[in-house]
This record gives C-alpha cells, structure tokens and sequence, in this order.
C-alpha cells in the first residue's frame, strides 16, 4: 500500500518547495523562478532543512534518491516536468521521429555553466559519451538505451535510439544530468573527484560547503541561473536527530514525520496551529521498476 507523505512548514516556507526546484515551469517571461515572477514576490533570505549524509553533490558522488535531489540543485536535464506535463529546461523543444527511434532537441540560447563558460549541443553529446565510458549504475540504464548523440550545431542535438522508449522524456532526457565538457573531458576517476569544480553546473544553485562527518549542505543562489535568481537565496540543510522535534524548536523550516513515527494524529497535534504551521501532502512516490 502507498503510504502518503506529508511536510509541516513555517508559513515562510510554504510554496518553496516549488522554488527549491526552481518550479517546474514553462519558459514564459513570467514563469516561476523567472526574474519578472520572483519580482512580484520577496525572496527568502535563508531556508533551513533537515540535512544528512547523502554523499558528495556530484554527478559520481551522490547517494541514492536524497542524494540526486541535492546534486540536482546544480545540475540541470534537457526537460523537467510538472505535476501535469514534461516542460522545457535546458531544452526548449524537441520532437521524435515517427518510429520513436530519433530525437531532437533545440538548446536554450545564453545558458552559461557557473564559471562562466557557454553552455552548448557539444556538453550533451559529451554526457552521454561520458556516461557510457566511465559505468554509473543511476545512469547505465538510461544511456545505454542510446546508441548515439549527434551534434547538428551548438543548439541543436539529436538522439538516436536502440529501440523505440515510450517514456524516454522522462527517464532518460527528464533524468540525465548534462556535465560540462570542459571540466570532465580530463578526468579518468570521476569518483574520486571531489572538489569545487566537481559541482559546477547550469543549476540554481551552487554548493559552497559539504561537511560529510554530520551531513550538512549549504547552497548559495545562482543569480545568473536562466530562469532568473531563484526565490530562496541560500539553503542551509543541517544535521537533526528528528525533524519534527528539529521544527518545533525552529531550528528548520520544514520537516516531516519519520517512516517510523507516520503521520498520526498524536504526532501532529503539537502543529496544529495554523498561524505558525502549515502543511503539504503529497502521495508517497517511491516505486520499484520490474
């Protein structure tokens, strides 16, 4: 049985969940995460969440699903997707061939990586290649459905398939995380690299501390990301025994109940104050592929 979650939330923090992934939105001027949106509203200085050792923020040192979620705030995929549709990301538009066997993507112009250097068609296509030659198990069912990425110009690419992949928006393009060519091209260990320049993407946000012994994070804004400077400034997740208990002292913004303690009743009477907690729930998504 799929057990629902739920998040209690300061009323500070309601609705940045969605800025914490810098929304899933269209790339309209006025689309969440956008300079015109985020003008409309005050930005949040600090958001405050349980962290935990989930490992090194890169593409190679991450741990299991928490893990992604963290090194995806600095790294970006071709799509997103919404609660309702597949959106634009660092893809604009794409179409497939009739057969479903090739894909093409149109880039978006002026994505730049955080040190600066130009985003381009030749960053996706190393990627894959990438993937393919140095075997990460998140990614080795993803690329290996590829049989070959073909750079038209610096804003177009194109997918070649092994087979035709209904959900290949979403699995592959929706979920491979595009790395920049210019750093990675050089290094033959990318498990062991682990420094700053092991973290730079296109995201959001930009890492500027890891502390593995107690599991805490801190992510200072992208102000050149190209959705315009995301809502919450800097992300501070930090180490706490129990959430709630983390929440209730205001040592974090938003927490939820343990797998063991559930949602009960019992456990949330003490946020039943509407003025100083709100609450988000959502069904549980964890799945197992057959």
């Amino acid at each position: 049985m799929r057990r629902s979650r739920r998040w209690l939330v300061r009323p500070l923090a309601l609705g940045i969940g969605l800025a914490l992934l810098i929304s899933a939105c269209t790339p309209a001027a006025t689309a969440p995460g956008s300079s015109a949106a985020n003008a409309a509203r005050t930005q949040v200085d600090v958001l405050r969440v349980a962290g935990g050792d989930w490992g090194y923020p890169s593409p190679y040192g991450f741990v299991r699903g928490p893990g992604w979620v963290d090194m995806s705030l600095s790294f970006d995929t071709l799509v997103w997707k919404d609660s309702e549709k597949i959106i634009p990301w660092l893809a604009t538009e794409w179409s497939a061939t009739p057969d479903g066997l090739r894909w093409s993507f149109t880039l978006r112009d002026g994505v730049k990586w955080h040190d600066g250097k130009p985003f381009s068609a030749d960053d996706v296509a190393f990627t894959v290649e990438y993937f393919k030659k140095n075997v990460n198990s998140w990614y080795a069912g993803q690329v290996d459905l590829i049989k070959s990425v073909k750079v038209v110009d610096p804003r177009h690419v194109e997918f070649t398939l092994t087979t035709p992949y209904g959900p290949f928006l979403e699995v592959i393009a929706g979920a491979l995380v595009i790395i920049p060519q210019h750093i990675w091209s050089t290094v033959t260990d990318p498990k062991k690299l682990t420094g700053p320049e092991a973290v730079i993407g296109t995201g959001p946000y930009k890492l500027t501390s890891y502390d593995k012994t107690t599991g805490a994070y801190l992510y200072e804004a992208n102000a050149d990301f190209f959705l315009g400077p995301p809502y919450v400034k800097r992300i501070e997740m930090v180490p706490t025994a129990n959430e709630l208990v983390s929440l209730a002292k205001g040592e974090i913004d938003a927490g939820g109940p343990s797998v063991q303690d559930a949602a009960t009743d019992e456990v949330l009477a003490p946020f039943s104050d509407k003025t100083k907690y709100g609450m988000i729930t959502a069904p549980g998504e964890w799945t197992m592929g057959l």
